[in-house]
């Protein structure tokens, strides 16, 4: 685990990137920014931006592999993307194993849906989706340190 402070979770996709920070005793992961990825260097700007804000002290980003845990081609897509991060912003980074927070994100939304937040469940996946798996994949992490 990091020296303390806040930790910077990312959920990459190749259309949008979900963001969430963590508080700073490392203990709960806050979903915060979902980011269009039109360029890497647009990207890597605005999350360089919300990190010397934050006072960031590592990144966390979700490495999607197959259910037996394989590398995939997305894979290679996410580390190429990490170290080209690393090396641009300075911060830290780790990887951590995403698998299955498509469907927790998944039920999460469906029962935000259900409880009637006055907008489709389409419309409430479209826009959070990838913000509560940043979230998830951030807080899966924290509670494993």
């Amino acid at each position: 685990m990091p020296k303390k402070g806040k930790l910077l979770g990312i959920d990459y996709g190749d259309a949008k990137i979900g963001i969430a920070i963590s508080d700073e005793s490392q203990t709960v992961a806050f979903g915060r920014v979902l980011i269009k990825n039109k360029s890497h260097e647009a990207v890597i700007k605005q999350i360089k931006e919300i990190c010397d804000k934050e006072k960031v002290v590592e990144i966390i980003i979700g490495l999607p592999l197959n259910m037996d845990g394989e590398k995939t081609k997305q894979t290679r897509k996410v580390e190429h993307f990490g170290e080209t991060l690393r090396l641009q912003i300075g911060i830290p980074i780790k990887f951590h194993d995403e698998r299955l927070t498509s469907a927790e994100s998944d039920a999460i939304l469906y029962t935000l849906g259900v409880k009637g937040s006055g907008k489709s469940k389409k419309k409430i996946k479209k826009q959070e989706q990838d913000i509560i798996a940043a979230s998830l994949i951030l807080q899966n992490y924290l509670n494993l340190y």
